[in-house]
């Protein structure tokens, strides 16, 4: 990776701006490019999972996010539990402290798509690593479950996928939803994705893994 790139961890109250940016990028990623039938305003999308305990992770090129992620401790309400219950057919959804779930997981989709995605797993990863947690819940297309196992990510399923809804033109979702557990993440290909962090600069803007400022 030829360039650098940077990462704030934060809060909602602790960085308002930030969170804007963020609502905003989620609007155009999520609405506008992948058509989910959102709540939304017209620059802005958030629900009920974005609380004063959600922990936010925005990616910067330059002053432009260029990707982002939320996480909630699966033992407060959380999307893929209250929104999706049929998808745990097999195994269900956990609800403990060191388990946490990450949602609206996007990046921009033109060019670059899959370097910032490498990008934004790798925080994901960081994110897990300093507060210990022991696994990510998350829900997403079968697609992207083939996209993690061909990077060299393991998952877990807690169920076969299913169709839970359509699109703004009428186009079936199909999701699925599982756990990535940090313990099994290992070998060349994960390797690889972690070392993508070595050209991010990465803050904690919030303290959100502690007092001081941390640097990848």
């Amino acid at each position: 990776m030829d360039k650098n790139y940077s990462a704030v961890f934060c809060h909602l109250n602790d960085e308002p701006i930030i969170a804007k940016e963020i609502f905003k990028f989620r609007k155009h990623i999520f609405v506008d490019v992948y058509e989910w039938d959102l709540e939304h305003s017209a620059h802005s999308e958030h629900d009920a999972f974005d609380t004063l305990y959600t922990i936010y992770c925005a990616l910067f090129d330059g002053d432009e996010i260029v990707g982002t992620f939320r996480a909630n401790r699966t033992d407060r309400p959380y999307l893929s539990a209250w929104a999706f219950p049929q998808l745990a057919g097999e195994r269900p959804y956990p609800r403990r402290a060191d388990i946490w779930e990450i949602s609206r997981f996007g990046v921009l989709s033109k060019g670059r798509s899959e370097r910032l995605a490498f990008l934004n797993y790798a925080l994901m990863f960081h994110f897990a690593a300093k507060l210990g947690v022991t696994s990510l819940v998350a829900t997403a297309e079968p697609s992207y479950e083939r996209f993690l196992s061909q990077i060299g990510i393991e998952t877990l399923r807690y169920g076969p996928p299913l169709i839970i809804g359509h699109t703004t033109s009428g186009k079936p979702i199909e999701s699925l939803a599982g756990e990535i557990p940090i313990s099994s993440q290992s070998g060349v290909r994960f390797e690889r994705i972690m070392r993508s962090l070595h050209n991010v600069e990465i803050s904690d803007a919030s303290n959100v893994f502690g007092p001081a400022r941390i640097s990848a």
